[in-house]
């Protein structure tokens, strides 16, 4: 851990003590890390504070509300009454897994205006948001991880609680795709150690999110692979389409299509891997990558996104052969930089 994250992490546990209305915060569409950061904490926090809430700026994934602590997560976009009240007395405000305000949309103004300390904890490059407290770092695989360095220099508890313990190994296992990627730092297995030995159910939880897929995410899986994906073998690339017609056929709910952006690269000379789900206003694209090629930087450039080197998000306001015929472009402008 480096000293200046040590040094923020007792700056918070100052804090900690002389505040008690806390409130943990998460980026917009919560993906596993989100989730189980915010729950993670919850869950730690719980016992030495009175009053601890999650909000979250809209609904996820059902497959992500097995954890315990999820029947107290609070929808901002169904309970936005309550949620500013909420966040307008925090005398604490987390922000776990986004580093630009933005990326909570509509809570965005409430989170701006809120007079709460604001502690930042999260391992995505170039922060925006200017927090009191910043508790961040790009080497690690996830917020999760650095949410159990957090809980583990705090010292609330004579051992990581279970339900906390679960919660940070969803999003350690999720955000690296089943320890695919983002996770060669020894640390990182040596915290998913702790956590078994904290009660983490390793099992339960990979049955949880890949085991218990519906008829329909499997019939659209198979029109992904069969009719939806496209090999550029000159590029080693390749890439998933779910337009419109696909959405409406399989019945398409948020999560169908979570971790179809990694099937390409179990492609032999595949080491660039995207997908693009046409929604009604815009485009939602994944990237995923192994090896040396940086899709955070090939998002960034061209589809208004970011995240890690192998694994990154973005989006576009473009028809979807536009996008398509953008993306097809680019990937062979950068051909040279794919290889493994």
């Amino acid at each position: 851990m480096k000293e200046t994250l040590t040094t923020q992490i007792d700056k918070l546990k100052i804090c900690l003590e002389k505040k008690d209305n806390i409130v943990i915060t998460v980026h917009r569409n919560p993906d596993g890390d989100a989730v189980g950061s915010s729950i993670g904490l919850y869950n730690y926090l719980k016992v030495n504070h009175s009053n601890v809430n999650i909000i979250v700026p809209n609904s996820y994934p059902k497959d992500l509300h097995f954890l315990d602590g999820d029947d107290n997560v609070i929808n901002f976009d169904t309970h936005t009454e309550m949620s500013e009240k909420i966040i307008n007395s925090a005398d604490v405000l987390f922000v776990l897994d986004y580093n630009d305000i933005t990326r909570t949309e509509d809570m965005a103004p409430v989170l701006q205006n809120s007079k709460a300390v604001k502690v930042l904890i999260d391992h995505h490059p170039n922060p925006v948001l200017e927090a009191d407290i910043e508790i961040s770092d790009t080497t690690v695989s996830s917020t999760c991880e650095l949410i159990y360095e957090v809980c583990s220099r705090l010292d609330y508890h004579d051992s990581l609680p279970k339900s906390s313990a679960n919660a940070i190994y969803l999003g350690i296992m999720t955000d690296t795709g089943n320890f695919r990627h983002n996770c060669n730092n020894p640390r990182t297995f040596e915290i998913v150690a702790r956590l078994l030995e904290a009660g983490a159910e390793k099992d339960m939880i990979t049955g949880q999110i890949f085991e218990s897929y519906t008829k329909t995410r499997l019939g659209l899986m198979g029109y992904c692979l069969n009719d939806g994906m496209t090999v550029l073998d000159d590029h080693n690339a390749a890439y998933i389409v779910i337009n419109r017609e696909a959405i409406n056929k399989f019945n398409f709910k948020k999560g169908d299509a979570e971790g179809f952006v990694n099937i390409p690269l179990s492609i032999n000379n595949v080491y660039f891997s995207a997908i693009f789900i046409e929604f009604e206003q815009y485009i939602k694209i994944s990237f995923r990558s192994r090896g040396q090629f940086a899709v955070n930087k090939f998002s960034e450039l061209y589809f208004n996104g970011g995240g890690h080197r192998n694994a990154a998000g973005g989006k576009s306001n473009r028809s979807l052969t536009d996008t398509l015929n953008k993306f097809i472009e680019k990937v062979k402008e950068h051909s040279d930089e794919i290889y493994y």
